[in-house]
């Protein structure tokens, strides 16, 4: 269930104004390089082979279809165009031959994009308050992930100059007594729960989100969250340990190299000195 009222919520209260477009440009790159991989693991690549441009081209025209349905500006605006943004994503994830290339929750996270970018352009109270929207809202019902919040929280990282962590997540934005919606109270019971597993082995940390994943409200970004809140190791070491599963890695990469490249951008590429210690999956990539 996309937390769509929630969300609604925590904008019209907001200070801080919405999503940069340029940040949810990268997310999607990030999304799409996160299903790359995960898809070449799968295809049984070792890791160096992974980190090539394997299918480049097939990846790149994914991209250049995706990116109008989610971020192309249309004469129509507001909810209407929204709508509209929201109907032919829809259309494009049940005929589109190149869906076949996403993997995991991917599809409720193009809708998550979609989402986000709808507000960005938008007035906090208006989308808070106006009974335009709840066309939209009702058309999203059952689509989406809490991705929503927690690129909410990252937003609010960046606002702050704080670096997103467990705890900060925990206290800021869990059980914040400053939230009137205190639903995140149960929707992120086994996070809170669990909180310590990000001081865990990677391994092991992963095997026990995946156990707890099942019982949470927030399951297709459990993992990736306690992967991306995880202190160290830099990108390198931390991709070389992930590909050591045996199994496969679409409820870890695709939410995983999105919030990173909504966070950091593409620091670290280019650049040989930063790219050993860059915490992005993105900078390890040719």
């Amino acid at each position: 269930m996309a937390f769509f009222i929630a969300q609604r919520t925590l904008l019209s209260t907001s200070n801080q104004g919405f999503f940069p477009r340029q940040r949810l440009h990268n997310a999607l790159g990030g999304l799409l390089l996160g299903n790359r991989l995960s898809s070449a693991k799968a295809q049984g690549l070792t890791l160096n082979q992974a980190l090539q441009s394997t299918d480049h081209q097939v990846w790149q025209e994914l991209y250049n279809e995706l990116f109008p349905l989610l971020f192309e500006e249309k004469e129509e605006t507001g909810s209407k165009s929204a709508i509209t943004s929201l109907r032919l994503l829809n259309h494009w994830l049940e005929f589109a031959e190149r869906k076949q290339f996403l993997r995991g929750n991917t599809r409720n996270f193009l809708i998550d994009l979609l989402i986000l970018n709808a507000f960005a352009a938008e007035d906090a109270d208006r989308v808070g308050d106006d009974q335009a929207w709840d066309a939209f809202e009702d058309a999203c019902m059952g689509k989406g992930t809490d991705l929503l919040q927690f690129v909410h929280y990252l937003e609010e990282c960046l606002a702050d100059a704080v670096h997103p962590e467990m705890e900060d997540f925990i206290e800021s934005f869990v059980i914040s007594p400053d939230l009137e919606d205190q639903d995140n109270l149960l929707a992120y019971e086994e996070v809170l729960e669990s909180r310590d597993l990000v001081d865990a082995p990677l391994q092991d940390m992963i095997r026990e989100c995946r156990v707890l994943a099942a019982e949470s409200a927030v399951e297709p970004i459990f993992t990736g969250l306690f992967c991306f809140l995880r202190q160290g190791p830099a990108a390198q070491e931390f991709l070389e340990t992930l590909w050591k599963f045996p199994d496969d890695l679409s409820d870890v990469l695709p939410m995983l190299c999105c919030v990173q490249a909504y966070f950091y951008g593409h620091e670290g590429s280019g650049d040989a000195s930063s790219t050993a210690a860059s915490p992005t999956i993105a900078s390890l990539c040719q």
